[in-house]
């Protein structure tokens, strides 16, 4: 019942025009002062209501972050399995918008569940994913201008046709579709990819595509 009236602001016929930014994060400072104020399942509560609105009005990015706090919540009343599994979900939403500062901003805490997560991950995609995120967390601050320069230099080493490729690769394109839309014969896609995957350092396409949406998403 408390939960339930911590939550009265929130209507069921609340449209997309009436929850903006301003309304989200109202909310979400609402649960970080129940939080706070060590009323943690209200708190829970009201991160998994808030939740719930972001998919519904697709706000990836405010679900994912959303999801990540939510399990450090979970975590904080001992509800391990929970915290683990809710954190696996906010890193599904952001490996698939490649969200890295999303996860990365929730703080020292965050980085240590997803550690415990990847001892019970067996998704490749998903651990590479985490270990990118690690990676990038665990540079200094001067490192991260000279890594947002490194990938601008590692974009740059691709050619045009080969940065076309790779943006459908960002969406899930086979090669037989990027044959048809880019007009190259399944040999040459399979040359331009194995381009690709040297100049990035992937050993796949999975990891390809996720190593660029972090590079896109850094400029």
């Amino acid at each position: 019942a408390e939960a339930q009236s911590s939550w009265s602001a929130v209507k069921d016929e609340q449209s997309e025009a009436d929850w903006g930014r301003v309304a989200f994060w109202r909310d979400l400072i609402r649960a970080e002062i129940l939080q706070a104020t060590a009323r943690p399942r209200v708190a829970i509560a009201v991160y998994e209501q808030l939740a719930k609105t972001c998919k519904k009005f697709n706000r990836t990015y405010r679900q994912a972050f959303v999801k990540g706090k939510l399990a450090l919540a979970l975590s904080s009343v001992g509800d391990i399995e929970g915290a683990q599994c809710t954190m696996r979900r906010a890193l599904r939403l952001c490996q698939k918008s490649g969200l890295i500062r999303t996860i990365i901003d929730l703080g020292p805490r965050a980085m240590q569940l997803i550690t415990v997560c990847m001892a019970r991950e067996d998704d490749p995609a998903l651990l590479f994913f985490m270990d990118m995120l690690l990676k990038a967390e665990a540079l200094e601050p001067g490192q991260h201008m000279q890594k947002a320069a490194q990938d601008q230099m590692m974009l740059q080493e691709l050619t045009k046709r080969e940065l076309e490729i790779l943006k459908r690769l960002m969406v899930g394109a086979k090669n037989r579709e990027i044959c048809v839309v880019l007009g190259l014969k399944e040999n040459t896609v399979k040359w331009y990819l194995k381009s690709i995957f040297n100049k990035l350092g992937a050993s796949n396409r999975t990891e390809a595509a996720m190593i660029a949406k972090s590079l896109f998403a850094a400029l």
